[in-house]
């Protein structure tokens, strides 16, 4: 006999192995049964605590297992009573929460499960619940004898489940119909929907459950993001990664009004075992050792965890070892590569087995949880990754450029004030008098928008000595002509050993206007001729800036991508660039190869600038920066080399000296 205790005891109570969770499981069906007050009782704990349900009444189907094993008792991972805790506490409370996870995870289990128990339970509660095809969400599911008949994959499927395997005694009276499923004793509902642009409009839900909201087309998955806020408090997205950084569900993550549950991989303890990590090249440091030492104790018994130790002497030793341990182990491979070639840090088995088996996006969307190689990303994820965790920093001075104009309306004077305007000017490193080092040179690489708020219009600063990305304007408001302004006055600040470099796109109409407005009306000629870069002679053309079309643009982008890569070598070969601001990098996660096999940046909210859309203008400034070295050197600094007195050249600047001297002297001047 089952006694009712506090819902924390009952849950504590709860076997968790396999065997005996099944023969306590009979046990509480008798009870159940048995007793009408237990079965109220049980449901007020059970909706108190989820977890109680979960472990204890709630079972899951799983079709790749054998014959007999497919029904198996649903008792939650860790990581995943700690997701159903922070779900519950979203609906409770009426907020929407999101759910990053790996695939196969059970997320959209967690979810549907959740709401069953709330159907079950709770009098009038509203839900729906929505899925990218309408046959995902429900496709001939009902209840029939006992058994859930229909397509297992569609979200109903999982709900209409949840209720046929729980005890009998438990399931009320029901009205199942098309994409709607009711409780006819207390009135709750859920309701199905596929996610189309009208999604939920003019609905009221006590929550709404988004699954693979990140598989959902872009513009269609904006319209959603905008209509549920007013349809319920509780929005709850689940999705693994596809179309990458620019999709609103990768939005919804970072948003400050979305909290987050995850569901990683390396949480799974079938998935986790002998977990461990690479802190650096060659380097190996084992955090699951228990795993290795029932393996092979005579090897790992001495092997301290989360200690790191040379993967190279941990091999050479294995060969001291009899050849039936080393056949052993022959399986056992661990990679020593400073964990550079993934997002994260931890690695197992399981994960090495997935890697080389899977292609790297499929192994960014289902595994990694990592939005910018989910998509046919241009630029490589890692190194972005990599780059943003070694460079990413705060700027130094934020404000803007302002100038005087003379009588003929050019450009007379400008300067740096900090702390001004809508601050649309951004700096990383030191101002000695208040100026850039003018020992050093500067390029000034340009992408003029229409400035009607569509897109920005981007002047990035490089400085040619250091190979840094050290300023940025950026504005979606600026008129092509008035941006031609602002770079002149920024070019006249930044100054420099020689005049700053500028090189701009230039692909007709406002374009042409920018490029006019710096040489025909500024008269500032130290620009970008049009040159033939992919020829062995570089043949320039008669027209001012940078002309893109396919060939030139995947050439110019992969220059900018060899030299993100460059810049994280401490022995340098190329040419690179260091980028320190946050827009930037997430401009370069936003590239990716079209269907047409063209290069372009994904759509995407700019709320930094207000931009309505951006369209990777950053990336293209910084791009024609690096171009740009072809014309503009790093500054020399000049060293006076003076001979040893007595030495050849001695004498002979001696010699030089008094001629000067002599001529300066003599009467016939």
């Amino acid at each position: 006999m089952i006694k009712i205790q506090t819902p924390e005891q009952f849950l504590k109570a709860i076997p968790k192995s396999l065997k005996e969770n099944l023969n306590y499981r009979k046990n509480l069906y008798k009870t159940l049964t048995d007793d009408e007050k237990f079965r109220k009782d049980f449901l007020e704990m059970a909706f108190s605590e989820p977890e109680i349900a979960f472990n204890s009444i709630f079972w899951t189907f799983n079709p790749r297992k054998k014959a007999g094993y497919r029904n198996q008792p649903f008792i939650l991972r860790p990581q995943q009573g700690i997701v159903i805790k922070e779900l519950k506490d979203a609906l409770d409370s009426g907020y929407d929460r999101a759910v990053n996870k790996s695939r196969d995870e059970g997320a959209t289990e967690l979810v549907c499960k959740l709401f069953a128990l709330y159907w079950l339970v709770s009098p009038e509660a509203m839900f729906l619940i929505g899925s990218r095809k309408e046959e995902y969400v429900d496709r001939g599911t009902n209840i029939s004898n006992g058994r859930t008949v229909g397509d297992h994959k569609c979200l109903f499927h999982k709900v209409l489940y949840t209720i046929a395997n729980i005890p009998q005694c438990l399931v009320p009276e029901f009205n199942k119909t098309f994409m709607h499923f009711e409780n006819l004793e207390n009135g709750a509902v859920i309701d199905g929907e596929s996610t189309n642009e009208n999604f939920a409009a003019g609905d009221r839900r006590t929550a709404i459950f988004l699954d693979e909201f990140g598989r959902v087309d872009y513009n269609i998955a904006k319209n959603i993001r905008d209509t549920v806020n007013d349809t319920s408090d509780c929005v709850i997205y689940g999705s693994t990664h596809f179309y990458g950084a620019g999709h609103p569900f990768n939005k919804v993550l970072r948003s400050k009004n979305v909290k987050v549950s995850v569901l990683p991989w390396y949480k799974n303890p079938e998935k986790n075992k002998g977990l461990y990590t690479s802190p650096d090249l060659n380097m190996i440091e084992i955090v699951d050792i228990d795993y290795y030492k029932q393996l092979c104790p005579l090897v790992f018994n001495d092997v301290e965890p989360n200690v790191p130790f040379k993967y190279s002497e941990f091999e050479q030793k294995l060969l001291t070892y009899p050849e039936a341990i080393q056949r052993v182990l022959s399986n056992t491979k661990f990679k020593a590569d400073g964990c550079e070639e993934i997002p994260g840090d931890l690695r197992s088995p399981w994960h090495d087995y997935r890697e080389l088996r899977d292609t790297r996006r499929s192994l960014a969307q289902n595994v990694w949880m990592c939005p910018t190689g989910a998509s046919d990303m241009f630029f490589d994820a890692v190194v972005n990754d990599r780059v943003r965790t070694k460079f990413l920093r705060p700027t130094t001075f934020s404000g803007e450029i302002k100038f005087k104009y003379n009588d003929k309306g050019q450009i007379k004077s400008s300067w740096f004030k900090e702390n001004s305007g809508k601050k649309r000017f951004k700096w990383w490193g030191l101002l000695p008098n208040s100026r850039p080092n003018q020992s050093h040179n500067y390029i000034l690489g340009c992408d003029a928008s229409l400035g009607t708020g569509a897109s920005n219009s981007v002047c990035a600063i490089y400085d040619v000595n250091t190979s840094e990305l050290i300023g940025l304007w950026r504005c979606p408001d600026t008129t092509p002509e008035n941006f031609a302004d602002q770079v002149i006055g920024i070019a006249n600040w930044v100054g420099g050993k020689t005049k700053p470099f500028i090189i701009w796109e230039n692909n007709g109409g406002h374009s042409i206007n920018f490029g006019r407005r710096i040489t025909n009306f500024h008269h500032y000629y130290l620009v970008y001729i049009n040159t033939q870069e992919t020829t062995k002679v570089r043949h320039r053309s008669n027209k001012y800036g940078w002309h893109s079309n396919r060939e030139t643009k995947d050439d110019l982008l992969t220059t900018l991508k060899i030299a993100l890569n460059e810049s994280l070598k401490t022995e340098k070969s190329h040419k690179w660039v260091t980028i320190y601001d946050e827009t930037a990098l997430d401009e370069l996660d936003d590239y990716i190869w079209y269907e047409s096999g063209e290069i372009g940046a994904s759509e995407r909210a700019d709320e930094s600038s207000g931009a309505r859309a951006r369209h990777g203008d950053t990336v293209i400034a910084i791009a024609l920066c690096l171009l740009a070295t072809k014309e503009q050197r790093k500054a020399v600094h000049n060293e006076v080399l003076r001979a040893k007195p007595g030495s050849m050249g001695y004498r002979l600047s001696q010699y030089r000296k008094k001629k000067k001297e002599n001529k300066k002297n003599s009467p016939w001047i």
